[in-house]
């Protein structure tokens, strides 16, 4: 299921709330008029996954209890939803965990006692992310894996296509993207939390 968040007169935004405790339990309120949540429960991977194929959100917003539970949200959301900000609400979590997240590319991370700061955080992580909405599902793919530091054979390889529409594909993002050269597309790779996650 999915809330819409009226963030703008103009636009409307699908956040998904997922709830992965054993227990049926009342989301949080977002602390403001204009914002209706609709919770699922996501006990599991894989429903997980299956909730974020259903709905295609645009914002992912779930409970992470500990690190592990964490990452493997992470994993899940950038494999499925690459362009969609993914936000973990914590009742606590220590400062390594919460930095491995964040590097392996957690929008964000707030307390379950701060969620009426929520709003603000969507509205941040949707304007990061912004430039992404303008990327095809295989642009986003080659971005990925040329921030990983993959060179164009072995994206090529990786994606089953040829080197020359791996190219296409690169400077067809480059240019949606504004940027020129693959120093600046890191670079926002990282901004984004495109880069690869980083190894304690």
């Amino acid at each position: 299921m999915t809330a819409r968040i009226q963030l703008t007169k103009k636009q409307a935004v699908r956040v998904l709330y997922l709830d992965n405790r054993d227990e049926v339990t009342t989301p949080p309120e977002f602390g403001a008029d204009d914002v209706t949540l609709l919770q699922e429960q996501a006990g599991s991977s894989d429903s997980f996954a299956a909730a974020l194929l259903r709905t295609e959100p645009d914002v992912i917003v779930v409970p992470a209890n500990n690190e592990v539970a964490a990452l493997n949200y992470v994993r899940i959301s950038q494999e499925l939803c690459p362009a969609a900000p993914l936000i973990l609400v914590v009742d606590s979590m220590d400062e390594s965990g919460a930095v491995s997240a964040l590097r392996a590319g957690a929008e964000n991370l707030i307390m379950r006692e701060n969620f009426d700061r929520l709003k603000d955080v969507i509205e941040k992580a949707l304007e990061v992310r912004k430039p992404l909405t303008l990327l095809s599902r295989r642009q986003l793919e080659v971005l990925r894996l040329v921030a990983s530091g993959n060179t164009t054979r072995v994206i090529a390889d990786t994606l089953g296509l040829s080197i020359k529409t791996i190219e296409s594909h690169r400077t067809a993002l480059m240019k949606r993207l504004g940027v020129h050269d693959v120093t600046a597309l890191v670079r926002f790779a990282v901004r984004v939390g495109f880069a690869p996650g980083y190894e304690n």
